[in-house]
């Protein structure tokens, strides 16, 4: 039988896993990425130095390289490209049209708009030209980044301009855009798409921060009968948007909120959630290897798709006193803990903790299970009590926020 190749956009630390599930089923891997540096090069069979933007230069590479799939598993970075690459060789993917909707808040909008989930004011602005026509609260965002750099909620109308200055100066092409600000509970949707039909994976509830209210500082999967019922109201509409875009096959991640005025979509995306989303919170829930879903998904192989949750999971994001960290003390301890599945420190020694601006600014967190969330909560917080954060110049370790 010959050799069968999995072309994966990224070398990083969040790429490791992907390429060693792709191995462990037999395939070879030919990992991409533009930094000679980066540590899935030596664990792939072959590796090939290439922007994760650049759509041609991934496509040739799939060309030279008679890959028979192309996976962008976590990051919006490379998902477009991999989408031309992967349809211009016939190969299973979301397609074209679908990857620029999922890269582009701006468009994503106009779809979702289309079908029933964008139900509120919005509009596209280009940095420099001046200001919304309508005013009140708020949020400001490039429609060409991630991770929320770039995003602020405006409360007030004193504070607009700065934070357009701020989308701005994190937005590629200086296209922005001003979405008004909504109540209600907000919702993660973690699935794939086969061949155009949604597969819902992990449904969690946000708790934001309460320093800033556009990254989360916790996220509860919901089990049981209340994640059925939000289910049954999700799925159709996203089901619709997918038919809309064309959407092929892909992993899936959707930010929703549950607003006075309907559902609201938020930002969908064509890849697996960060923050151990794919790696470590999904398989914990649904005692499966989502790795191994997303590779066969790329290689459009049949699959067996996990819809039942065996435990309840949270995930608590960590907040320090202000300053630059050094490290946190009792991580190790806490990750040979039952029900603990991950204790991980994000911030590198030096950088900035406090109040995070966007989501990778956010210094570390913890992912707990529990026979229901309750449980898994009450482990969690138990957890963030037991540690201790070092900042630079502080004679003392402090506790956590």
């Amino acid at each position: 039988m010959s050799e069968r190749w999995l072309q994966v956009l990224g070398a990083g630390p969040w790429q490791l896993p992907v390429i060693r599930c792709a191995q462990s089923l037999g395939l070879r891997v030919l990992a991409v990425d533009r930094d000679p540096g980066r540590p899935g090069f030596e664990l792939a069979d072959r590796h090939a130095l290439c922007d994760l933007m650049d759509a041609e230069g991934q496509t040739r590479l799939a060309r030279e390289h008679r890959v028979q799939g192309v996976l962008q598993p976590t990051s919006d970075i490379g998902v477009a490209a991999a989408a031309a690459a992967a349809e211009d060789l016939g190969l299973s993917g979301p397609g074209r049209r679908a990857a620029s909707l999922a890269c582009d808040k701006g468009a994503l909008f106009e779809a979702a708009h289309a079908v029933g989930l964008a139900e509120r004011r919005s509009q596209r602005l280009q940095a420099g030209t001046g200001l919304p026509t309508w005013s009140g609260p708020c949020v400001v965002k490039p429609v060409d980044n991630q991770g929320g750099r770039g995003v602020s909620q405006v409360l007030r109308p004193q504070d607009l301009r700065a934070a357009l200055q701020r989308a701005a100066a994190n937005s590629r092409s200086g296209r922005l855009l001003v979405d008004e600000w909504l109540m209600g509970d907000e919702y993660i949707l973690d699935g794939l798409v086969q061949r155009g039909q949604v597969h819902a994976l992990g449904l969690a509830r946000k708790r934001r921060d309460p320093d800033n209210p556009t990254v989360a500082v916790g996220i509860d999967y919901l089990v049981g009968a209340e994640r059925e019922a939000l289910l049954a109201r999700m799925l159709p509409p996203l089901q619709a948007l997918i038919e809309h875009a064309n959407w092929g096959s892909s992993l899936l991640h959707a930010e929703l909120i549950d607003a006075p005025q309907g559902l609201q979509l938020i930002d969908l995306a064509a890849r697996g959630g960060g923050a151990m989303i794919m790696s470590h919170a999904l398989p914990a829930l649904l005692a499966a290897d989502i790795g191994e879903l997303a590779v066969r998904l790329a290689l459009g192989e049949p699959l067996q798709v996990p819809h039942t949750p065996r435990q309840a999971v949270c995930i608590e994001f960590l907040r320090c006193p202000p300053g630059r960290i050094e490290a946190f003390e009792g991580l190790e301890a806490l990750r040979e803990q039952p029900g603990i599945v991950a204790a991980h420190q994000a911030a590198t020694p030096g950088q900035m903790v406090g109040i995070a601006l966007d989501k990778d600014a956010r210094p570390g967190w913890l992912i707990c299970t529990g026979t229901d969330l309750a449980t898994a909560r009450d482990r969690a917080e138990r957890a963030r009590r037991s540690l201790r954060v070092r900042l630079q110049g502080v004679g003392q370790s402090l506790a956590l926020v």
